[in-house]
């Protein structure tokens, strides 16, 4: 996932998501052809107030994984206790 953020700088980092299981079944909730699969990002802060922009590349060496067409980013405030 690759981060900008609104005072212009960068971030990349790595993350693994999985959205099948070995046998080809869908991880996560599925609703006609819709899987929803949450990611959780453990401590991981926002540190400037505006807005963020975030792209997601694929890492797999496919050029496609088939049966996906869309993927959503929802960004969601911490319910959890915050360390500063």
């Amino acid at each position: 996932m690759n981060t900008k953020a609104p005072n212009g700088e960068t971030g990349r980092e790595p993350y693994e998501i999985k959205i099948t299981n070995p046998d080809g079944s869908w991880i996560g909730t599925k609703t006609g052809s819709v899987v929803e699969t949450p990611l959780s990002f453990k401590q991981r802060k926002l540190p400037v107030e505006g807005k963020y922009n975030f792209s997601i590349e694929q890492g797999i060496t496919n050029t496609t994984i088939g049966e996906v067409l869309d993927l959503v980013l929802t960004v969601q405030p911490s319910t959890g206790p915050t360390e500063n």
